[in-house]
């Protein structure tokens, strides 16, 4: 076992200061609690006594220095390391009273709509990182490690986001209420990348609309339809009936956001609620994602085009190919749904209304857009006239 001390903010005037330890290729960090004026510090010094000039501050991180050159000899396992360094440092030394690990645990168990996505997000962070580093670890560092393991996970760029993001709301809260001090995490760049699905054409929704099929097919398709003509999420639309009607509209809340989604109520919605007892037919996702590919596979014609995909996975690009059948799913409803609406020359203010998005960007990334299909609504400017 080695160790060292450095500098979280080594350009700043005034930088807190970490514990290093290294063992058998591992390196755990740690906040010893104090900072230091930046020119009081040489990095390059050859021994760890020398680094610090602030007798004060060395009269703090002299004892921990100490007391792991005594513990080296007994260090074979992690947990011998680990144990070492809580006995180096004690409890007085933590930067704060709230360990980050256990405000985000805490942060994702809030009642919220999104409470299964943080939950999700803490788990999965917990899992590939560990919950040994404090509020003052989250740098650089701590963001190269987190690449190279979500790459080796085959994580896409979207997903990594989506978990950095989580994490970053983390940081941004317990900055604001006092907990650390830093802002290296705002640094952080979250990257989403359009995802390789597909929306389905009007043609190819009257197809399934119109196919002879009984069953769970039946129901499948019927409830596919309703996501279709309300652009909502699976948990949405699947629990829609007769009783969210009233005036011609549908009327409902959106199980992740809380907001009232209000819209015209298509005349196959109100078909779909006739032939299923008063609402949406009762079928898990599962079954929906299962089945309607069988049924698009089945129709043939433009579903069985097949589509070359360019997906980043594990920091590699992969390229595959596959059949337009093999792509749909349930949340391909509502890219559906958002696509067709988008295409007849509804303003994105309006269609926000059908979707929810809180913004034109998020509502964009629903739509799916052929250049072909481009030039056709700029046929319809004024400006080409």
């Amino acid at each position: 076992m080695k160790h060292t001390f450095n500098l979280v903010y080594p350009s700043k005037e005034v930088s807190p200061i970490r514990l290093v330890v290294s063992h058998n290729g591992e390196k755990f960090r740690k906040s010893v609690g104090v900072s230091v004026r930046t020119k009081l510090w040489n990095q390059k010094a050859r021994t760890i006594d020398k680094m610090c000039k602030d007798a004060d501050v060395w009269a703090i991180l002299g004892p921990i220095h100490a007391k792991l050159i005594e513990k080296e000899v007994s260090v074979h396992r992690r947990a011998d390391v680990l144990s070492a360094i809580k006995y180096a440092l004690g409890e007085d030394f933590s930067p704060s009273s709230t360990h980050l690990w256990d405000y985000f645990q805490e942060w994702s168990e809030r009642e919220t709509p999104s409470k299964r996505f943080r939950k999700l997000a803490y788990e999965r962070l917990a899992d590939m990182m560990g919950t040994d580093e404090d509020w003052v670890d989250i740098d650089g560092d701590w963001l190269f490690r987190f690449e190279q393991k979500a790459n080796a996970l085959g994580y896409s760029p979207n997903y990594k986001s989506t978990l950095l993001a989580k994490l970053k709301t983390v940081m941004n809260e317990g900055l604001t209420r006092g907990l650390h001090t830093n802002e290296a995490f705002k640094e952080f760049k979250t990257a989403y990348a359009q995802a390789d699905t597909i929306a389905l054409t009007q043609e190819e929704v009257d197809m399934l609309w119109n196919a002879d099929l009984k069953g769970i097919q039946a129901r499948a398709r019927d409830c596919f339809i309703v996501g279709v003509y309300c652009a909502g999420r699976f948990q949405d639309y699947s629990q829609l009936s007769e009783d969210n009607v009233s005036d011609g509209k549908l009327r409902y809340v959106q199980r992740k956001t809380g907001e009232t989604v209000i819209i015209p109520c298509s005349p196959r919605i109100l078909a779909v609620f006739a032939r299923n007892d008063g609402q949406c037919p009762k079928i898990s996702e599962q079954e929906v994602g299962r089945e309607i590919k069988k049924i698009c596979r089945s129709l043939g014609g433009s579903f069985l085009n097949v589509v070359e995909l360019r997906k980043e996975s594990g920091g590699k690009i992969v390229v595959e190919k596959k059949c337009r059948c093999d792509m749909v799913s349930c949340h391909t409803a509502r890219r559906t749904g958002a696509s067709i609406l988008y295409k007849s020359g509804v303003p994105i203010r309006v269609c926000r209304f059908l979707t929810g998005h809180s913004n034109d960007a998020m509502f964009m990334k629903y739509v799916r857009l052929s250049k072909e299909e481009g030039a056709d609504i700029l046929a319809k400017s004024d400006f080409f006239k």
